[in-house]
C-alpha cells in the first residue's frame, strides 16, 4: 500500500473517516496480565509511571508486532498545570523469543493530561498511528480553535532508531456542538535549526508557541 501523506492523513482525521482503512494497523484485546507487562516495564524506567494507553503495531519493520506505551505520572511535577500529570511514551519491541524490550522511552512527546491549552485543561492527547516505517503521535490543543499536532518519526534501518520525520500543524475550527466549521491550510514546522532528532532526544521546544 502506497505511504499516505500527511496532509491526506489530518484531512481523513477531519472527516472522521475510519482510520482502519488507511492505516492497516494490528489490535489486541487488552487483558490485565498485559497491563501488568505493560506497567512492568513501565517500572524499569526512572520515576512511578502508570500505564494509560497502548497502540500495537510493527516499529522497526520487522513483521512483529510492537507496543508504544503511554504511561502517566501518579506525581504531579512543579511545572504541570493545575491537575494535569506529565506522560512518558515506551516503545516495546517485539523480540524473536516472544519477549518484549523497551528499545526507549520520551517524557516530552505526549503533553501532560491537562494541557490541551487555554482554560480547557482537556487532554491534548488524541492517538497513535503506525504505518510502515512511520510512527506518528496525535494530538489537539487550543480552545474554540484548536490546532491538530501530529508529529511523526520514522524508522531507518541503516542507522536502527526512529528519526524526526516532521511536525504538521492543522488549525481548526468547531461550534459549539463540536462540528467542524472551519480549517485553514496545514503547515509544516520547519525542522532545519534542529538538525536530526532521534526519538530519545525529541524535546518539545520544537513546538512553536503560536
Amino acid at each position: 500500500m502506497k505511504q499516505p501523506s500527511h496532509i491526506a492523513l489530518l484531512v481523513f482525521l477531519l472527516l472522521g473517516g475510519p482510520l482502519h482503512q488507511l492505516l492497516a494497523q494490528e489490535r489486541v484485546l487488552l487483558t490485565a496480565d498485559s497491563v501488568v507487562l505493560y506497567q512492568r516495564h513501565i517500572g524499569q524506567t526512572p520515576g512511578v509511571y502508570r500505564y494509560f494507553r497502548h497502540f500495537v503495531g510493527d516499529v522497526n519493520n520487522d513483521k512483529r508486532p510492537d507496543i508504544v506505551v503511554i504511561a502517566q505520572n501518579t506525581q504531579q511535577r512543579p511545572d504541570d498545570p493545575k491537575g494535569g500529570f506529565s506522560r512518558r511514551v515506551l516503545l516495546l519491541l517485539h523480540q524473536p523469543n516472544g519477549q518484549l524490550r523497551t528499545a526507549v522511552y520520551n517524557d516530552q512527546l505526549v503533553a501532560c493530561s491537562t494541557c490541551g491549552g487555554g482554560n480547557s485543561r482537556q487532554d491534548p492527547f488524541t492517538r497513535v498511528t503506525i504505518n510502515g516505517n512511520f510512527l506518528s503521535f496525535i494530538s489537539t490543543v487550543g480552545f474554540g480553535e484548536k490546532t491538530m499536532q501530529i508529529v511523526t518519526f520514522q524508522f531507518d534501518p541503516k542507522r536502527p532508531d526512529w528519526w524526526l520525520h516532521d511536525v504538521v500543524l492543522q488549525p481548526m475550527a468547531f461550534d459549539a456542538s463540536g462540528k467542524l466549521t472551519k480549517s485553514k491550510p496545514a503547515r509544516t514546522v520547519d525542522l532545519k535549526p534542529f538538525g536530526e532528532v532521534r526519538f530519545e532526544t525529541y524535546t518539545s521546544k520544537i513546538l512553536p508557541k503560536k
